[in-house]
C-alpha cells in the first residue's frame, strides 16, 4: 500500500496504514499457509536522546520529541504479527526499511538503542543510515536535444482521430531526485538479473534462479557508497552513509524473486 496521497501522512495515519497492511499480510497467511510482508518507510529521521531512532511524519515538532513516531513502535507491531508463527504453524516472516535520517538533536547520545532490531525473529530490520548520519539523496538530469520528422503517418480513432504528430525540434529536460538506499536496491536486482541472463546464455538455453533477501541487501550495502561518494556534499563534506541490516542468525533466507533468462 502507498501511504502517501493527496492527504499529509500523519502519526496516526501511518499507524493505520501499518495496522490495515498486516491484517491483509495475514489474511494472505491464512489462506495461503505462508507470507513475506514488506514495509518501507521514507521520512525524514531524528535520533532522540534516548538513542532511539524516530520516524517524523508530516505532524511532529522537531522541538516535541513526544510528537515523533518511534522505530520500535513499528518494531513491536510486526513483531507481534509474526510471533503468530509459533502458534498456528503459517510461516510469516518480514522485511522492514527505515529509510529514514538519523541526526541527533544536538549531541550524539553515548548509549544508542539497537538490540531491538535484532531480537526480532523472522525479520530482516534495514536502516539506511548509521546512527548520527543524514540520509542521502541523489539526483540525476537528461536533457533531449532533437529533431523529429514525420516520413508517414495513420491516425485512427471514434469519434474522432487523434491530433497529428508534432513534427520539429525537441528540447527535454529530466530531473529525478530520490533516496540512495532505493537506487542501491534497485540497481542490486538489475544486476542479479544481468548475470543470470549471462549464466542462461552461457550454461543452457532457459536456467531459473531464486533471488533471496540476503543477497538483494548485501548487494545493495555494497552498492550504496559508489552512489552517494557522487553527491557533491558528501564529497565536500567527507559524510558518509551506511546501511545497517539485521537479521537473526536462525533466519532462513526469504525467497525474493526468481529470475529466467531464455
Amino acid at each position: 500500500e502507498y501511504v502517501r496521497n493527496s492527504q499529509a501522512t500523519t502519526h496516526q495515519r501511518l499507524l493505520d496504514s501499518i495496522e490495515q497492511s498486516l491484517e491483509r499480510a495475514e489474511a494472505v497467511a491464512q489462506e495461503r499457509g505462508s507470507v513475506v510482508f514488506i514495509l518501507y518507510v521514507s521520512a525524514h529521521g531524528r535520533l532522540g536522546a534516548d538513542g532511539r531512532a524516530y520516524v517524523m511524519p508530516s505532524d511532529a515538532d522537531k522541538d516535541a520529541p513526544q510528537t515523533w513516531l518511534d522505530q520500535q513502535q513499528v518494531l513491536s507491531k510486526a513483531a507481534a504479527f509474526l510471533a503468530r508463527s509459533r502458534s498456528d504453524g503459517r510461516s510469516r516472516k518480514a522485511v522492514l526499511v527505515f529509510d529514514i535520517c538519523r541526526v541527533p538533536q544536538g549531541e550524539l547520545p553515548e548509549k544508542l538503542t539497537v538490540g531491538v532490531p535484532r531480537a526480532i525473529p523472522n525479520a530482516f530490520v534495514v536502516e539506511s543510515t548509521s546512527p548520527g548520519s543524514y540520509a542521502w539523496h541523489w539526483t540525476m538530469e537528461s536533457e533531449t536535444h532533437e529533431e523529429l520528422n514525420v516520413v508517414s503517418e495513420s491516425r485512427f480513432g471514434f469519434p474522432f482521430p487523434p491530433p497529428k504528430t508534432q513534427a520539429g525540434v525537441i528540447d527535454k529536460r529530466f530531473a529525478a531526485n530520490m533516496s540512495v538506499a532505493p537506487l542501491a536496491s534497485t540497481c542490486a536486482i538489475s544486476d542479479f538479473f544481468t548475470a543470470q541472463a549471462k549464466a542462461g546464455v552461457a550454461t543452457q538455453p532457459a536456467v531459473v534462479a531464486p533471488m533471496n533477501v540476503s543477497d538483494w541487501l548485501l548487494a545493495s550495502a555494497k552498492l550504496m557508497p559508489s552512489f552517494t561518494r557522487d553527491i557533491a556534499e558528501v564529497r565536500a563534506t567527507h559524510a558518509h552513509q551506511e546501511m545497517q541490516l539485521f537479521a537473526p542468525s536462525t533466519l532462513p533466507t526469504i525467497p525474493l524473486l526468481e529470475v529466467g533468462a531464455r
